[in-house]
């Protein structure tokens, strides 16, 4: 069964080699490995995730390892409907003020990752969940209201060893 990750920047940092040259080959693995096990990457309309997205597209960065990370960022995700997971701007919903005031108690200059948590709301049906970087977020009271949070680090290095089963 697909499952819907929703994957906050690092995304992006990894693969422009922001973060060093391995995390930029993992982010690349993890891309391969996305699409063998037939996952998708959410993607919601007007996120800053979106806006990263087509920055990565756009740059005009020319070195050989960013230009090769963004080619398979474009071939396996953005030009690949399966493989994404896209969600409007109109087809999603408010927070919950409970939910809003959770989020910025834990992280006060949270509002521009709020597109995280919408778009959980949004697909929890189908067994989504973040996957972030920001260790703020493995929260057990985010938990309790029901959001599934995975941190990127020990999610990937697992996620790169999964066999797939016929």
């Amino acid at each position: 069964m697909s499952v819907p990750i929703i994957v906050d920047e690092w995304l992006f940092e990894d693969l422009a080699g922001k973060n060093g040259a391995d995390k930029q080959s993992q982010a690349v693995q993890f891309l391969y490995k996305l699409e063998e096990i037939c996952d998708r990457i959410v993607v919601l309309e007007g996120s800053p995730f979106e806006k990263k997205m087509h920055d990565l597209m756009g740059s005009t960065n020319d070195s050989c390892r960013f230009r090769a990370a963004r080619s398979v960022f474009i071939e396996l995700i953005s030009s690949n409907s399966l493989k994404k997971c896209f969600i409007a701007k109109e087809d999603i919903s408010a927070l919950p003020d409970d939910v809003i005031k959770l989020i910025h108690k834990i992280n006060p200059s949270s509002t521009k990752d709020h597109y995280l948590f919408q778009a959980h709301q949004k697909l929890k049906h189908k067994d989504c969940f973040i996957l972030t970087s920001d260790g703020r977020w493995e929260n057990e009271k985010l938990k309790k209201k029901g959001f599934r949070i995975v941190m990127k680090d020990s999610f990937i290095t697992q996620y790169l060893e999964r066999e797939i089963s016929n």
